[in-house]
């Protein structure tokens, strides 16, 4: 598994995940060493996924 999809993994199993990139995403994805295009990737993806009061929601929500 890339180091992405283990990101997109933890966030939709483990919600303070999700907090944790919310209140500091650079300390939050730290381990995962992500190149700027996987992070770009990221970035897309959990836009796409910000309800209108700008909370994270996941996609099984």
């Amino acid at each position: 598994m890339t180091a992405l999809a283990d990101v997109f993994a933890r966030l939709t199993s483990d919600p303070s995940f999700a907090d944790a990139i919310r209140r500091n995403p650079v300390e939050a994805l730290r381990a995962f060493n992500l190149d700027a295009g996987e992070l770009r990737r990221l970035e897309l993806a959990l836009d796409a996924s910000l309800n209108r009061t700008g909370e994270y929601r996941r996609a099984t929500d």
